[in-house]
């Protein structure tokens, strides 16, 4: 497990940059933490490294999954031919289904088998064993931190499965020689 401090839009993007430069199609980003925690602004900052407009990213908190493409103005179904070169993130919220959600019932997981990368905001609300590789992401408040009024948010990094155990250490040298960004052992 990794900790790191996140004190600024632009450590925020540092970490997103190095969890980015490590991530493989397939992954999937587990995100917890309470309401306002920085788990929206996370994705939002993962799509913009993604080729997609930050702009486009919403919590999906009513609609419970959103679908974006890079390079595509909304997220309206691109011409067919253009799919095999768009990025594509999928956005999962399970707020609403609150803990022991099943993603089976609901059809999230056939997008996320369609996606390049998938964030899901409120994770702790799944389901056991049901994310087998990925990287979790705790995020904490702090506001006793002496940044400004919105205070230090803290991330606890935790790999899941094999291939992100192996990527810790990768992860870790990133994030020391990242500008902005406080790596906590």
């Amino acid at each position: 497990m990794l900790t790191c401090d996140i004190t600024s839009i632009q450590s925020l993007t540092s970490l997103a940059e190095c969890i980015r430069t490590l991530a493989q199609p397939g992954d999937i980003f587990l995100l917890e933490g309470d309401l306002g925690a920085g788990k929206t602004t996370f994705v939002k900052v993962l799509a913009s490294l993604c080729g997609i407009d930050p702009r486009e990213v919403t919590s999906p908190t009513f609609g419970l999954v959103h679908r974006y493409l890079s390079g595509s103005p909304g997220m309206g179904s691109p011409d067919p031919e253009d799919m095999a070169q768009r990025f594509v993130l999928v956005h999962a919220d399970l707020y609403r289904l609150g803990p022991g959600a099943d993603i089976y019932d609901t059809g999230i997981q056939e997008l996320m088998d369609e996606a390049d990368l998938v964030a899901v905001e409120w994770a702790e609300y799944l389901q056991d064993g049901v994310v087998t590789h990925g990287l979790r992401l705790r995020f904490h408040l702090d506001f006793t931190g002496e940044t400004d009024e919105t205070g230090i948010r803290q991330v606890e990094i935790i790999p899941v499965g094999d291939r992100w155990t192996r990527q810790m250490r990768a992860l870790q040298e990133c994030i020391e020689k990242s500008h902005g960004l406080k790596n906590n052992p």
